[in-house]
Formats: C-alpha cells, sequence, structure tokens
C-alpha cells in the first residue's frame, strides 16, 4: 500500500474511485493528492459528497457528463470524456478522463479511473486550429487556382480559384491522386 500511495502521490493528474449511490448522489471514496491540482478540492471534500467537485466543471460540459455517465453506468461501458475544468487557482483546465465502471452489491456503479491534464495539448491543438482556418481563409480568397500535392501525388490543397478555374469541388479531389 506504500508504494501505491506514493506512485499516486507523483502521478501529473491523478487516480480515483467515483461512485453513484441509487439515489442519485454521488461522491468519491478515494482520489489521489493530484485532484487538488486540477480540480483544486481535496479528497476529503469529496470523499461524502461530489457537489464541490462538480461546481468546477464548465457548466457547458455538465449535461452531456450526467448524460454520459447515466449511460456508462445503465450499460457498464467505460467512460472516456474531455472536460473542461474551472480550477479556482490555474484557471480553466482541459482534462482527459478515463475510467471503467463497476456494479456494487447495493445498486451503486463504482468507476475506478484516471484524470489527467491536457491543458497544454489541448491549447496547441486550438492554436493549430485557428492557424488552418487562417490559412485556408487565405487560400480561398486568392484570385488564383492553388493546387499542391504530397510527394506520392495525392492533392492536399485545392482553393476555391481551382474551383473556379477547373470546375471540380475540393471534396471530389482532396486526398486523391493527381
Amino acid at each position: 500500500i506504500e508504494r501505491f500511495k506514493k506512485l499516486s502521490e507523483h502521478l501529473p493528474g491523478f487516480l480515483y474511485q467515483f461512485q453513484l449511490k441509487p439515489d442519485g448522489s454521488t461522491f468519491y471514496p478515494y482520489a489521489s493528492p493530484g485532484i487538488s491540482s486540477i480540480y483544486g478540492v481535496t479528497a476529503e471534500e469529496v470523499s461524502e459528497s461530489a457537489e464541490t467537485l462538480m461546481e468546477k466543471i464548465h457548466p457547458d460540459d455538465l449535461g452531456w457528463i450526467a448524460e454520459t455517465v447515466s449511460y456508462s453506468a445503465t450499460n457498464l461501458t467505460p467512460w472516456v470524456a474531455t472536460v473542461r475544468v474551472n480550477n479556482p487557482n490555474r484557471g480553466m483546465l482541459w482534462t482527459h478522463v478515463q475510467s471503467i465502471p463497476e456494479k456494487l452489491e447495493d445498486g451503486s456503479v463504482l468507476w475506478h479511473g484516471y484524470v489527467s491534464d491536457i491543458t497544454s495539448l489541448k491549447n496547441a491543438e486550438i492554436k493549430l486550429e485557428r492557424s488552418n482556418v487562417m490559412h485556408q481563409a487565405i487560400l480561398d480568397a486568392a484570385s488564383v487556382s492553388i493546387i499542391t500535392t504530397d510527394t506520392n501525388g495525392i492533392i492536399k490543397t485545392f482553393n476555391r480559384g481551382a474551383e473556379i478555374m477547373l470546375g471540380y469541388k475540393a471534396d471530389e479531389v482532396v486526398d486523391k491522386k493527381t
């Protein structure tokens, strides 16, 4: 047990058990110390009620989280999600949650899982998406035909000018061999 405790204290996220009782109440029977760095709450604060933790979840995520947790509980399927968290000290974080449910004798469902902080990865993804949208807007605004291919001759770029000039839509030719 001492080894497990040392390991869980040094994870870049946290291990947890989340329990949904038949009456609909929820709590964390176990959460490793990393819960504080992600949610800004202690394991003790959520050991009897998950309410203080749920208050940290981004409001736009609460609805679909409730639906997918319910589905996971009913069908005993893994619950995997990307969840936004409003950390009181660090601001908005992106987390990846992965867990496996287990039906208990009293009708409760207990998930065994892991939460990791993927904020830097998600921010890089968002930045790349914005850059791609901007580049696509520039290409589409160009009054000339722009077509690019990879080294195998597969069309990768086909702008609006190419569509007008050649009479094909981009979705008809992109990712196809020239």
